[in-house]
This record gives C-alpha cells, structure tokens and sequence, in this order.
C-alpha cells in the first residue's frame, strides 16, 4: 500500500518498521502526520513549483535573444555572448537565488498553516503547477528576452555613437549590454516572487549581480594569457563608461518589472487568495491551542480576555479602599483610612 501511494507515509509502532523502511516519509507518532501535511507540504509544493518554472523562464530569457540574433547576423551562426557568459549563466550568475529560495521559502507562518487547514485548497488540484500557470512563466520570458534585445537594439540602433570620444560600440558590447540587463532582471524577478527574506537570501540576491559586475571587470579588463582569444577585453569598461547604457540598463529593467509588480498590487488587493490574506494578518495572536488566529489584533485580544489568557494591564490603585478595588486587585488591599477617623 506504500509502495502504491504517491507519496508514502510510515508510522513507528509496535509493530515494527518494516513499514518505515519502504516508506518516503517516516513519522514517530500519528499526531505528526498534521504538519507534515499542512506545512512542510505546503512549503515544499511552493518551492517546487516555483524553481521548475522560474528555470523555464530564466532559460527562454537566456537563449531567445540569441534566436532573435541570428535574423540580424544573416544567420552566420555568430554567437550574441561571450563563450564563457554562455558557460557561467546557469552555473554561476542566477543559480544560487533560486537554491536558497526553493530551500527557505515561506509564504506563511508555519503555526497559522496548521491552524487555518483551510489554506491548502490554494495549493490543492496541483494550481501552482498548472498549465496556466506554466504559460503564465513561459510568455514571460518571451516578452521580457523581446524586451531585452529590441530595447538594447532600439537603443544602439545603427551607426550610433554612445562614447563621448565618438567610439562605436560593437558586436560584444551590444551581446554584453543585452546578457547585462538579462542577469539583473531573472533576479530581481525571483526577488519579487520571494515573501520569506533572510541573511542568506540577501547575500545570493544581491551578491550575484555584484559577482557578475566583478568578475567582468576582471575578465575584460586583464590579459590572460592562458587564453587563445580575448574578444571581451575592455568591452565591459567600455560599456559601464556611457551614461546611455547605464540609462539603458534602467529603463529596460524597468519597463520588464513594473508590470509584474502592478499585477501583484492589483491582484493582492482586489482579490486575494486565502494566502494572500494570512500573509496580510501575520502580525496576528496565536497562543497554544485557542487560535485567534487571522483576525484584527483589537477582536483577538478581546476573545482572549474571555478564556483569561490575555489580562489588561492593571490601573493603579486609588487611596481610598474600596471592595471593588481590593477585587479588582485579586488579592487582600490593605485601606486607607480618613484622616477624620483617626479623630
């Protein structure tokens, strides 16, 4: 029966483990089985499915621009980059944000995914890998990789000068102008995507579009005479010198991720998901097994003054005794007596 099931669950108990040991997943006790379900299921469905997507995605922005090269190169099969940015795009410059993101992402915190069972229907019927959703990531790439050439195109145009000494840019600045904006924009897309940030999502996101700006400048920038040809050399320098590319860089990166980020405004807003709800409410109260979970924090504390988990802070008390203050202050007040009485 394990072996058949999609996924295959074990229980240790008395009766052996035979059954954990031909399982996928094994558990101590029955009452585990909850969170393995409604939360690490949850984390590594999300997961998965956004790092097989965003792999399609971040790959057609990668080799459609080389496509649409070859309609301008009369199709002499002249490459768009250079042969070690083809080798180090996948290796080095946008694999280790979609690492630490398809291992630490969380859209919710892990006690109000077991508390509100109801959350997994967003993810249910397989709806995050869908083929809508696949197209969804795959049109993407197309319009964001047709953004990236025709924008630098439109830019460089023909016989147009972007060196204040009048130099021209050439075949590689055009190809690096292009892998340029690509490599900026694949992260900052899985930026936005990301809701769970932490040190080490900093560190990858941020210190792949540096690495890649370092190690070009040493790539171009030096003789290495271990290499047979150095068509890069001073390519790089020369591209970050014109202003126009830096304003070419900014617009197209721009002009790729404003719509997305209008869609995830718009969509958050008008009609959230149950997710997009819980993400809204995570500031909420959540304490043991009474769940006031999701609701405002004035109503939270209300119901939790009811079951006497949640106390008000006390007011001082007055100078006069009275028997509602010595109740009110839960133990014996000692009364302060009149001056007169002491008469």
């Amino acid at each position: 029966m394990i072996q058949e099931a999609h996924v295959g669950i074990g229980i240790m108990g008395k009766e052996g483990r035979q059954a954990v040991r031909n399982s996928d997943y094994a558990i101590a006790r029955f009452k585990f089985l909850a969170k393995l379900l409604l939360v690490h299921g949850h984390f590594y469905y999300i997961r998965v499915a956004t790092l097989v997507q965003y792999f399609f995605y971040k790959n057609v922005c990668f080799i459609t621009p080389q496509f649409l090269y070859q309609f301008f190169c009369l199709f002499s099969q002249q490459t768009l980059y250079d042969s070690v940015y083809l080798t180090l795009y996948n290796i080095c410059f946008t694999s280790l944000p979609i690492l630490v993101y398809s291992l630490f992402e969380q859209l919710v915190h892990p006690d109000i995914l077991q508390s509100k069972p109801g959350l997994y229907r967003d993810i249910s019927k397989n709806s995050l890998l869908s083929f809508r959703t696949f197209l969804y990531w795959t049109l993407l790439g197309f319009s964001h990789a047709f953004v990236f050439f025709f924008g630098s195109y439109i830019l460089m145009g023909e016989d147009t000068t972007l060196m204040g000494n009048g130099q021209m840019f050439g075949n590689w600045t055009f190809g690096t102008l292009v892998f340029t904006v690509m490599v900026i924009t694949v992260t900052l897309k899985l930026a936005l995507e990301t809701q769970f940030w932490t040190w080490m999502n900093h560190f990858v996101t941020w210190g792949s579009i540096a690495f890649y700006f370092i190690f070009s400048l040493f790539y171009g920038g030096i003789i290495w005479p271990f290499l047979h040809t150095q068509d890069m050399y001073f390519v790089f320098v020369q591209l970050l010198s014109s202003s126009s590319a830096w304003f070419a860089i900014i617009i197209i990166i721009i002009t790729c991720l404003f719509p997305d980020v209008v869609k995830k405004v718009f969509y958050r807003h008008l009609c959230p998901t149950s997710t997009q709800k819980s993400q809204m409410y995570s500031n909420r109260v959540v304490i043991g097994d009474d769940f006031i979970a999701l609701q405002p924090l004035s109503r939270a504390k209300s119901q939790l003054g009811k079951i006497s988990l949640y106390q008000p802070p006390r007011r001082r008390p007055s100078a006069v005794w009275s028997p509602c203050a010595a109740t009110s202050m839960g133990k014996a007040a000692v009364p302060a007596w009149p001056a007169s009485w002491s008469k």
